[in-house]
């Protein structure tokens, strides 16, 4: 099973795939700034994310989703507790 943060790198590199421009995704890359993601880009990510590592996404608060900002916020959000 892929670590949390390949999972997460693996998805942005996904979604960025089909832009001109690519960027070296690191943990402290900012999604919107360095990266370009879109808030629909955001969801998409999440939901993937979620899927993969099989973290109800449901349970993801607001204080959550509005600190992620980082590739590094994602994988502390999502990380798998236990």
């Amino acid at each position: 099973m892929l670590a949390t943060q390949d999972v997460v790198i693996n998805q942005i590199a996904d979604i960025l795939a089909d832009r001109r421009t690519r960027r070296p995704i690191e943990p402290r890359s900012l999604l919107r700034d360095e990266l370009g993601l879109t808030s629909l880009n955001m969801i998409e990510l999440l939901t993937n994310v979620c899927r993969d590592l099989g973290v109800d996404v449901t349970q993801l608060s607001d204080v959550d989703l509005a600190r992620m900002k980082s590739v590094e916020d994602v994988i502390a959000v999502v990380q798998p507790k236990g």
